[in-house]
């Protein structure tokens, strides 16, 4: 946003112009801010999900990251036997 200003500039001019481009990286900084906070609780909450999900498996003594993401290829899976 610019302020308008006659081919000379005044004083009050300038400064009103440096005051909004303070406001813009103020505005700037705010939403940076506020999506660093939004992304805390989602860390957490991966973290928590990511630590009950290790523990069940240890209780099971199952590989399920393994049975999860079993890449394999099309020949491979079409082959398999039904069991």
């Amino acid at each position: 946003m610019s302020v308008p200003c006659s081919a000379t500039p005044s004083i009050a001019c300038v400064v009103v112009s440096l005051i909004l481009v303070w406001l813009n990286a103020i505005g700037y900084l705010a939403s940076v801010l506020l999506r660093a906070l939004e992304q805390g609780p989602v860390e957490e909450r991966l973290a928590h999900l990511e630590a009950t999900l290790r523990k069940s498996n240890a209780e099971t003594k199952s590989n399920a990251d393994e049975q999860i993401f079993s890449f394999r290829s099309t020949t491979e899976v079409l082959n398999e036997q039904p069991a």
